[in-house]
């Protein structure tokens, strides 16, 4: 199975958060998401994601949810907060990535701001989706490609 990125022409420059403790796996999927056409940074805990998601507005966070200073679930509720207290503040599609795959795990991750919950390792159906998905809702909410 190999990596090709999404074909519709929307799904193409994201500006995309990669978070994961693990710099390799990181800097590994960021390097993939370049290789697709998408603007990527790279973060290695929660509170430096939350500082990266409020002045850099990506369309899309790919969370690890095990994150040393602030874990992924406490980064979520902390852009949800953010988002209600700024109403003009667009909301990232935001994804989280974990080893879990139990339903009351799945249910935690949406409470905390999370649209999808995916389980690593993950495949490139998901990923290609999960693009797909972040692209229509930076569509819908009216924000330009990045450039």
């Amino acid at each position: 199975m190999s990596f090709t990125p999404a074909s519709s022409d929307s799904a193409t420059g994201l500006r995309v958060l990669v978070v994961d403790d693990h710099m390799d796996a990181a800097e590994a999927l960021g390097i993939l998401l370049e290789v697709f056409g998408h603007d990527v940074k790279t973060s290695f805990d929660g509170q430096q994601a939350v500082e990266t998601i409020v002045a850099w507005r990506p369309d899309l966070v790919l969370m690890d949810l095990s994150l040393p200073l602030m874990d992924g679930y406490e980064a979520g509720r902390r852009i949800q907060a953010h988002v209600a207290a700024h109403p003009d503040f667009p909301l990232p599609y935001m994804a989280a990535l974990s080893g879990f795959s139990g339903d009351a795990e799945r249910e935690r991750t949406a409470q905390c701001g999370y649209t999808r919950h995916l389980v690593k390792p993950v495949g490139p159906d998901q990923l290609k989706a999960v693009i797909a998905e972040a692209a229509r809702h930076r569509d819908a909410r009216g924000a330009t490609p990045a450039g």
